[in-house]
């Protein structure tokens, strides 16, 4: 499943979504009122989907879209009168009103095209030398002491990471903190 985070400038509105998705099964990481937020959720997770109004206080969607990674999938909630001003490629649309069939139905179809893109893309392509090194110490350390095989290791790195909404690095930081 794919990690969401609803940000918009009304808490209520990104929180009225947040349990239409929720109750829809779909995993909501993070609620924000501002793209700073936004920002550092997503650099925490590394990647997931962004369900977003036009703009906040602190900048708009297009300027929010430059400060994520680029494994961040964008779904802007606006009016119709605003995409008038042109809307980029990478970024899905919804009109409002929101219709919530609309919404998970858009939802549904990013999540999908973004399990493939990534998973069979691999996302270990896109992390640092230095990410990789301590995922592969917390594999080590998790063969050692759980006696698992290299590819059971890495299931229970993603399997908790997944369960603890952290994103793979971090949970192999907890592991080498844990084992060392």
């Amino acid at each position: 499943m794919v990690s969401i985070i609803v940000a918009f400038p009304n808490i209520e509105n990104a929180k009225g979504i947040k349990r239409i998705l929720q109750k829809n099964e779909f995993e909501v990481h993070s609620v924000c009122n501002s793209a700073s937020s936004v920002i550092s959720y997503a650099n925490q997770l590394d990647e997931g989907i962004i369900i977003c109004g036009y703009s906040f206080s602190d900048m708009h969607y297009y300027e929010l879209k430059e400060y994520i990674p680029e494994t961040f999938d964008m779904i802007l909630v606006t009016s119709a009168a605003k995409l008038d001003n042109g809307i980029p490629d990478n970024i899905n649309v919804l009109t409002t009103p929101l219709k919530t069939s609309s919404l998970l139905s858009l939802v549904n179809e990013v999540e999908k095209r973004h399990i493939k893109k990534y998973d069979r893309k691999g996302k270990n392509k896109n992390r640092s030398a230095a990410s990789m090194k301590e995922i592969a110490k917390a594999k080590q350390l998790l063969m050692e002491h759980k006696g698992l095989d290299e590819e059971e290791a890495h299931r229970y790195l993603q399997k908790t990471s997944m369960n603890n909404s952290t994103s793979l690095e971090e949970t192999a930081g907890m592991i080498i903190t844990l084992y060392s």
